[in-house]
């Protein structure tokens, strides 16, 4: 992708909004690996003449993570396969108006706040139907209570919405373990 691997993963290098005015993405089919392992604060992108996003935000498992992520998507894309991997750090995804989901996605890696999910939830599609949203559980439980969370899930019945406890290892293991001695 056009940001693979920018940066050297100790901290994000910079906010994609110093950039962004002179990026226009709104015309891409395909946005895979577009942001993967990229060290931006803060995405602010339209994607919604993607048919994937496979791997467009995966970041890397060592590294400081987004945090912030605003996009546009349609129903065009029917892949987001691996796209929100590793995102250990992000809590701000926005969907903005007029996004739709309708292709299974994955989020359990990501922190997301109340409004986060709210946003997601609002994308998905009210048509399709067997496909499932992934969230992280600590980020629902802290989220929502119970009857909260079942009313949320009632709006789009036609999701399979499991949660899946985040997989993470702490700072210093990540460190470690991307360092080799020889």
């Amino acid at each position: 992708g056009m940001f693979y691997r920018f940066g050297d993963g100790s901290k994000p290098v910079m906010d994609y909004r110093t950039v962004a005015d002179k990026i226009d993405t709104s015309r891409l089919t395909s946005a895979s690996k577009l942001f993967a392992s990229a060290r931006f604060d803060y995405i602010d992108v339209d994607l919604s003449n993607c048919n994937t996003l496979w791997m467009c935000f995966r970041a890397e498992w060592h590294r400081v993570n987004t945090t912030h992520i605003s996009l546009k998507v349609t129903d065009k894309c029917t892949n987001f396969d691996y796209a929100f991997n590793y995102q250990w750090d992000l809590s701000d995804l926005v969907f903005k108006d007029g996004s739709v989901i309708a292709a299974n996605i994955d989020l359990s890696d990501c922190p997301l706040t109340r409004e986060s999910i709210e946003s997601v939830m609002r994308a998905l599609s009210t048509t399709s139907s067997g496909k499932t949203l992934t969230l992280n559980a600590d980020a629902v439980h802290n989220a929502f209570t119970d009857a909260e969370w079942s009313a949320l899930k009632a709006t789009r019945s036609n999701w399979k919405m499991p949660t899946r406890p985040q997989f993470r290892l702490p700072m210093m293991e990540r460190i470690n373990a991307s360092v080799s001695i020889v």
